[in-house]
Order: structure tokens, then sequence, then C-alpha cells
């Protein structure tokens, strides 16, 4: 018995006989059914290509590195723009935080008092000057009718005048700087308002200042002050941890390769900015902002000037109006008084006249009968 089985075979035909090929996998097209654009490209033209575009950034961060440097010669700090930044705004955090303890402080206390108390002064003031020219114009029109008699004026009165001419004074010289329709150009006025709305202008350019006084070790000596701690930092941990290191005479590692573990070697994570840094960039692209309404109160104030004075207008009127109500109710009363006088003068006369008139009658009558 056979070990092996034949093979069997498609008996051959008369003529050509051709075997049948296997059918091969059909190629898969792309997902959206576009050709490939990649090309080969040769490796000594992306070898060639790789060499100039490092030979160029080479020579661009060297000249870099070299314009920083001279700048850094001549000022330390002038690229440190967040500690600038951080001093001039330092001062009115400090002056908010203030603000807000004593807010925390007071916290009984009324909360719109001093605003209140601050209106009612101006009502106050705006009142005795009405007063103050009506005074005035009742003198102008009385002339010399009163110039014999004796004045008396008490310090309270020439303490209470000389108030007022400065109060008249301040608020002459505001608006003055407020109107913008007396001025040929909006500098001087856009100037005031910067000078009035940013009280704390001064004190965040001095900080600045200060700052930049600070006596600051020059960035390229900061940067290889970390250099040295990270690298002494390096050799510490990688003798703790057993490794096998070489050092030169500056007390450098030969070969970085030494420090990598077994196993993945993957760099840390680098760290998201913190909150400070958040909190800055909006207080940065915030400022902005802060002008812009800083800009609509300064108009405000102008309108509240002009308010003020058409109020102290309107006073003065009705002042006015009351004392000439009265002047006219005393001629009437004075015109009444002289009528009635004069109708009761010629009553008398004519019941006089009458008796006169009778008597003469009758002495007439007895010399006739005598």
């Amino acid at each position: 018995m056979n070990k092996f089985k034949a093979v069997e075979k498609k008996p051959l035909q008369y003529g050509l006989n051709i075997q049948s090929k296997k059918p091969k996998n059909p190629i898969k097209t792309s997902i959206f059914n576009n050709d490939e654009d990649d090309e080969e490209v040769p490796a000594s033209s992306v070898s060639v290509t790789n060499k100039e575009l490092a030979r160029n950034f080479s020579f661009e961060s060297k000249k870099t590195k070299k314009q920083q440097e001279e700048a850094l010669e001549i000022d330390s700090s002038v690229f440190d723009y967040d500690g600038v930044y951080d001093e001039m705004k330092g001062v009115e955090r400090r002056r908010q935080e203030q603000i807000r303890g004593k807010q925390g402080n007071d916290a009984k206390k009324p909360r719109y008092i001093e605003g209140l108390l601050r209106s009612a002064e101006i009502r106050k003031k705006d009142l005795l000057r009405a007063e103050e020219r009506m005074i005035q114009h009742e003198r102008e029109t009385e002339g010399d009718e009163f110039a014999d008699k004796e004045k008396f004026v008490t310090s309270a009165y020439k303490q209470q005048q000389e108030e007022m001419r400065k109060w008249e004074e301040e608020e002459r010289r505001r608006a003055a700087e407020e109107d913008i329709t007396a001025k040929k150009d909006l500098t001087g006025f856009y100037r005031n308002l910067l000078n009035k709305t940013t009280a704390s202008r001064e004190e965040a350019i001095k900080a600045s200042l200060d700052h930049n006084e600070k006596p600051k070790s020059s960035s390229k000596e900061n940067v290889e002050e970390e250099g040295a701690d990270e690298a002494s930092k390096e050799i510490a941990e990688a003798i703790a941890s057993g490794k096998n290191i070489t050092l030169n005479d500056d007390n450098q590692i030969v070969d970085k390769r030494q420090l990598l573990s077994a196993g993945l070697n993957v760099n840390p994570k680098v760290k998201k900015a913190s909150r400070e840094e958040h909190a800055r960039d909006r207080r940065y692209s915030d400022r902005r902002g802060d002008e812009r309404h800083r800009n609509s109160k300064g108009h405000r104030s102008g309108r509240h000037e002009d308010e003020r004075s058409r109020l102290s207008r309107e006073i003065e009127e009705q002042i006015r109006q009351s004392e000439l109500r009265k002047k006219e109710q005393e001629q009437a009363k004075v015109e009444a008084i002289t009528a009635k006088m004069a109708r009761s003068s010629s009553e008398q006369t004519i019941s006089d006249a009458k008796a006169r008139y009778l008597a003469r009658k009758a002495a007439a009558k007895n010399k006739r009968e005598d």
C-alpha cells in the first residue's frame, strides 16, 4: 500500500493549456476619493534643506541674542513688562484693599449718608448764594437812601462771605476747564479730564520708577545661576538614585545620556499659567474699558455742574418773585388806607359846608322877619 496519495490533476487537453491566475485583492481608494499628493522626496534634498534652515535659524538666534544682551546692558529691566505693570497696579490694589477693609469695619454704618450730606451742603451753598445776590440787587435799587445809616458786619458773616467767594472761584475755574466750546481743540479738555479722573497716576509712575531703581542682577546672570542650580540638582538626584555619572573639571556632566533611566523617558508637562497671570492679563485687557468709563464719568460731572447752575438761577428767580409779591401786597395796603382816609375827609367837608349853608339861610330868614 502506498504511503503517498497520488495528486489528482486535470487531464491535459489538446492545444495551449494556460493556468488561470488567482484574482488579486482590489486596491482600496482613499476615503474622499482623492489622489495622493505626497511625493517621495530624495533624502539628499531633505538633508540639504534641513541644514540650510538650521544655519538660518542659528544666525537669527545669535543676532537676536546679541541685541537682547545689548539692551540688558543698558537697562536690566527692559523686558520686565509684568513686573513694572504689577508695581504700577500695586498702589491701586493696596488702596482698594484699604477701602474694603474700612468698609468691613464700618459695615453697620449707613451707606449713602455721605452722598446725602454732600448734596445737602451743595444745596445750602446754592441757597446762600442766591439770597446774597438778591440782597445785593435790593441794595442797588435802594441807591443812597440808607447811605447815612450805620452798618454792622459780624466776623461770622465775613467768614461766610470768604468761603462763598472761594467756592464760586473754584466753580468758575472748573466750569472754564470743562467748557469745550471756548477752546480751539480738545487737547486741554482731555488733559484735564485725564489728570482729574486718574488720581493714582503719579503714584503708579513713582512705583514703577522705584521698581526700576531697585538693585537687580542682569538677566544673563540670572539665567546662568538658574542653569547652575539645575545642573547641581540633576547631579544630586543622579547620585542619590545610584547612577554612575562622569564629571569634568568644571563639575559638569560629560554625557547627559548617563542620566537616562530604563524605559521611556518623558519630560514633565509644562504647568499651566497660574491664576495670578490670568488675572494680570484680564487687568491689562480691561484698561481700555476703565478709561472709557472714566471719560463718561467726566462728561456726567460736567452735566451735573450745569444742572447745579440752572438750579441756582431758578432759586434766585423764585426769591426775587417772592420779594416782589410782598412789595406789591404792602403797596396795595397803603393805597387802600390812603383811599379810605381820603373818602372820610371828603364826607366831613361836605357835612361842614352843609351846616354853614343852613346857618346862613337861618340868619337871612331872621333878618327878613325883623
